[in-house]
């Protein structure tokens, strides 16, 4: 992971901003059990769950299906 460089903003939902303090690469296990390797992963400390972009995953052509 990248460090000791000025990565930018994460912008929450309620507008607050918080700092990237790096960004790097991700293995994610998948429903299918097949791993995939994500890459440009931002590193926001103190957000305290996982957040996935998909803006950014369909921009790297993956799918997204979602249900409820």
């Amino acid at each position: 992971m990248k460090t000791n460089e000025e990565f930018g903003y994460f912008k929450l939902g309620n507008g607050v901003k918080m700092k990237v303090e790096g960004i790097g690469s991700v293995k994610m296990k998948l429903h299918d059990g097949v791993i995939r390797t994500f890459s440009n992963v931002r590193f926001v400390p103190f957000v305290v769950v996982n957040m996935i972009s998909t803006w950014e995953m369909t921009s790297q052509r993956y799918k997204y299906i979602g249900s409820k």
